[in-house]
């Protein structure tokens, strides 16, 4: 334990913390360059290690991995592509790379990983795992002597965690994924994927955790977050909708960060009132209390003289062929406070349509539902 960490009285670090802090950052220092090919064209060497990393540690953890056998499984995660590794040109396969003792070795100190395999059978046991991650079963003498049967288990979890990232359709490498999850954890496995269509920030954080807490409920624990979701595993899939319970639990969720907040959320600007996303998905009837309160606000301070002043002031300089073109359809100038009031009305609700995303016609249909102004003067 470091100085730092002694006096501060914190505890030492996970293994977590340590894969992020120190081996992680190696994996990217030596293999961000190095560009895969085939079914793993588009990522780097770096960043299939680090997925297969980030599996491991969580499928570990969720299998109940003895806690001194975690690092040896971690550390022979971040070094299983040895023929990937091997740069004398030899083209040595994964299962005599992995039998040279001074090669491997060698690829878990440059990992920041070697001080996690120590012993004989620390050794021994990552050797196998690499192997039959590779396919190469148990070989030669070694068949005929007892082997630990959870070595069957934690190769599971690295092929697994060696397909996870693999370019090929997503329903497909599920598939193989949840077959060696199945040998993994020694149960059926299933894997359930949430998509979310948009970003809206923290407003997604909360649907996600909603997500999370409510397929906790069914016996599913988060394996992964991806930009566009989450992914859980669990033993069953639900086999009900779990629609309505979602979308309640995230309502509690909005409510209890953003409750009794609405005011913040709806704000006069000097180009309207805006509105926040998360208040209208909070509560839409507060949010429409608020702009009619805002409305009427900027009503009482509408000021009808000054206004007159300026028609008399600027009335005539549209031109007198834009009020004639305007008259032949029965548009008339504005002529007073009254009109004018009425003017930036209708300009305040084409805006906020806009804002919405609707296509200039429909903004002057949906008003003219309203106002029942005719196709013309549209």
């Amino acid at each position: 334990m470091s100085n730092q960490r002694r006096l501060l009285n914190r505890p030492p670090k996970t293994l977590e913390e340590r894969y992020f802090s120190e081996i992680r950052p190696q994996l990217y220092e030596r293999h961000a360059a190095h560009h895969q090919y085939g079914v793993r064209k588009g990522t780097t060497l770096a960043e299939h290690l680090d997925s297969a990393c980030q599996f491991m540690l969580t499928v570990s953890r969720i299998a109940g991995v003895p806690e001194d056998k975690r690092p040896i499984l971690l550390a022979a995660t971040a070094v299983h592509d040895l023929n990937k590794l091997d740069l004398s040109g030899q083209k040595r396969n994964v299962q005599t790379l992995a039998r040279n003792r001074e090669f491997l070795q060698e690829q878990l100190e440059k990992a920041c990983v070697l001080s996690f395999v120590v012993t004989e059978n620390d050794f021994e046991l990552a050797r196998k795992l690499i192997e039959r991650h590779s396919g190469h079963n148990r070989s030669d003498a070694a068949i005929f002597l007892p082997e630990d049967p959870a070595i069957d288990r934690w190769a599971a979890m690295l092929t697994g965690a060696d397909l996870f990232d693999l370019g090929i359709p997503e329903s497909e490498r599920f598939r193989k994924v949840q077959t060696e999850l199945t040998v993994a954890f020694d149960r059926p496995s299933k894997l359930f994927r949430v998509r979310v269509s948009e970003d809206r920030g923290y407003i997604t954080a909360l649907l996600l955790g909603a997500c999370e807490e409510v397929l906790q409920k069914y016996g599913f624990t988060p394996l992964a977050i991806f930009p566009d979701g989450e992914l859980f595993e669990g033993s069953t899939l639900p086999e009900v909708d779990l629609t309505t319970e979602i979308a309640a639990c995230w309502q509690e969720k909005i409510d209890g960060v953003f409750g009794n907040n609405i005011e913040r959320l709806v704000r006069a600007t000097k180009d309207g009132i805006k509105i926040a996303q998360s208040a209208i998905q909070q509560n839409v009837e507060e949010v429409l209390l608020n702009v009619q309160a805002l409305l009427e606000k900027k009503k009482a301070g509408f000021k009808a003289d000054k206004i007159n002043k300026d028609i008399a002031k600027w009335g005539d300089t549209a031109g007198a062929d834009a009020v004639q073109n305007a008259a032949a359809v029965g548009l008339l100038a504005v002529g007073s406070a009254e009109e004018f009031a009425i003017a930036e009305g209708l300009k305040a609700a084409y805006l906020s349509y806009r804002e919405a995303g609707i296509n200039p016609k429909e903004v002057w249909d949906k008003i003219a539902d309203r106002v029942g102004i005719s196709q013309q003067q549209r």
